[in-house]
């Protein structure tokens, strides 16, 4: 297409970073970018930046109601969060609703609002972030995480499956070990981390350049393909 307009959500990320600097090196399109503080991350041209609190189901929900008639032709999820202590015998209600409404829900309902306009102008591409190790039971710890990632395989298959004859396409991208602020937080210490690099068959962290990548070509590269998880963990999971 001659130009588009792209949403990413959870632009303050490591890979959104990266991400934003793959785009930019061969399209112009305006993107739209949210992040959860008011702190400015990006000062380029055509690129917006708005604050947006996906654990507010009303700032959301208004947020939505905004993007719905702006015609945005790429979606790209990037926004999760997880505590580190998050252990399914610890639960609680405030527990579970954060993790859903980061993880899960927030992005479920910014979908609601963009896929009649995609449908109508017969074209858009979504890509969603899963986990590697939600099919496989998840970390002990970080159980409420694990739980609403899992519901985005489900939701990426829901989409292709309703959504593909519309000229809509949807994946998801299910990084493992990657050396983000992300994992250095909920792994807490360099040597936590190191120690589990020796479990990954590849030997090391992926980055979150190797995981912008793979965004990228099935965001913006592709034509055909619909409805998969994009595995990226140095075959971490099998």
């Amino acid at each position: 297409m001659d130009e588009g307009l792209i949403l990413i959500t959870g632009g303050n990320s490591d890979i959104a970073r990266c991400l934003v600097k793959a785009i930019r090196q061969e399209l112009k399109w305006p993107i739209m970018v949210t992040n959860n503080s008011q702190n400015i991350s990006y000062k380029e041209k055509n690129i917006e930046e708005v604050t947006l609190d996906c654990n507010n189901r009303q700032e959301v929900e208004a947020f939505s109601h905004t993007v719905k008639g702006l015609g945005i032709s790429h979606y790209i999820q990037l926004q999760g969060n997880s505590w580190s202590s998050d252990y399914l015998d610890t639960q609680s209600f405030e527990s579970l609703d954060y993790h859903l409404n980061v993880n899960c829900l927030s992005t479920i309902m910014i979908l609601r609002f963009l896929l009649p306009t995609m449908k109508l102008s017969k074209f858009g591409r979504i890509c969603l972030m899963n986990t590697a190790s939600s099919e496989h039971g998840g970390g002990e710890s970080n159980f409420g995480y694990g739980l609403a990632k899992h519901t985005v395989g489900y939701t990426i298959k829901y989409l292709a499956k309703y959504y593909t004859s519309f000229n809509i396409l949807s994946n998801c991208v299910s990084p493992g070990l990657i050396e983000t602020k992300f994992h250095k937080r909920i792994k807490r210490t360099v040597k936590q981390i190191e120690n589990r690099a020796t479990t990954v068959p590849l030997g090391r962290p992926g980055t979150p350049q190797e995981v912008a990548d793979l965004i990228y070509h099935i965001t913006f590269k592709n034509s055909s393909i619909s409805g998969e998880n994009f595995k990226i963990d140095g075959a971490d999971f099998i």
